[in-house]
């Protein structure tokens, strides 16, 4: 009975009327502007990209005026343009980009507890056990491919210095808000309810191709090698040129000063005696690059 009621599901969510109601849902709307969205803003076309996940807002904010049910998918994937927008327009109170992400993610903990402790909102269906089964293989996993987007990308270290207090300053940072809150906004909400909307593999293709979208900003084109470097500042709709000193550093090996432009601190790395070579510092995660 249960396999005739799993089949039966299949057809009802594969059939020819769902899949047209699929598409031209709000949801469907809000998924392919906050996707236009990342696309513009890896382009570097700021102000369209934030009128993308505006769209996107929208969509998910007056989708239960639009549709007779409430649907969790939408309710969850309002965060996505949220964050994105929180992102781009969260002033600069610190000149360290270590101490502005919690700023920025740490605003969306109460979004993210409404909505997971809705009745109606569907969980991954893990246990401890099956966690503690998945461990040791993510961890593995994890630090293989961390090494790998290590070598990809280059990015310059958030802190100076390796000292104590900046080690577990990173940890709190790292763990406690950045990838804390991915994981409960795209695997503990997007996600789930993704796969209760629109079936298991549809589900985990969109959420997995938004998620990657949300970072192609690390493949943004990098700062030509030059003596100025200008650094557009994305926290308005329009473009602000900061340009750096260019004073040098005449003594020891890649010594660097920088100049904090939004999101973006680009830095000069004296690595020989006649070459000044500039290097993103890149926000991590779901931050923009330079």
């Amino acid at each position: 009975m249960r396999r005739d009621d799993i089949l039966r599901d299949v057809r009802t969510k594969l059939s020819k009327q769902s899949v047209i109601n699929l598409l031209s849902s709000p949801l469907a709307f809000a998924v392919v502007a906050a996707g236009a969205g990342e696309w513009l803003l890896y382009t570097d076309r700021i102000t369209y990209a934030l009128w993308g996940h505006f769209l996107a807002l929208f969509a998910c904010l007056f989708a239960p005026l639009l549709v007779d049910d409430d649907d969790p998918a939408i309710r969850s994937f309002v965060l996505v343009p949220l964050f994105r927008l929180v992102n781009l327009g969260m002033p600069v109170f610190v000149a360290d980009t270590l101490y502005w992400l919690p700023l920025v993610y740490g605003s969306l903990y109460p979004g993210i507890y409404v909505l997971a402790t809705a009745e109606d909102t569907p969980t991954l269906g893990w246990n401890v056990r099956v966690a503690a089964a998945f461990l040791l293989p993510s961890v593995f996993l994890g630090g293989v491919l961390g090494h790998v987007e290590y070598a990809l990308l280059e990015p310059t270290p958030l802190v100076a210095t390796l000292t104590p207090t900046n080690a577990v300053a990173v940890a709190v940072v790292m763990v406690g808000f950045v990838a804390l809150v991915e994981e409960l906004v795209f695997r503990g909400l997007v996600q789930p309810t993704l796969v209760h909307r629109i079936g298991t593999w549809p589900g985990l293709a969109v959420t997995n191709l938004l998620f990657g979208a949300m970072h192609s900003a690390y493949a943004s084109p990098r700062p030509s090698r030059s003596r100025r470097v200008s650094v557009w500042c994305s926290a308005s709709s329009t473009r602000r040129r900061r340009v750096c000193s260019s004073r040098r550093p005449s003594t020891g090996p890649r010594t660097s000063f920088c100049s904090q432009s939004c999101r973006c601190t680009v830095r000069y790395s004296r690595s020989c005696e006649n070459e000044a070579r500039p290097a993103r510092t890149v926000s991590p995660a779901l931050g923009r690059a330079c």
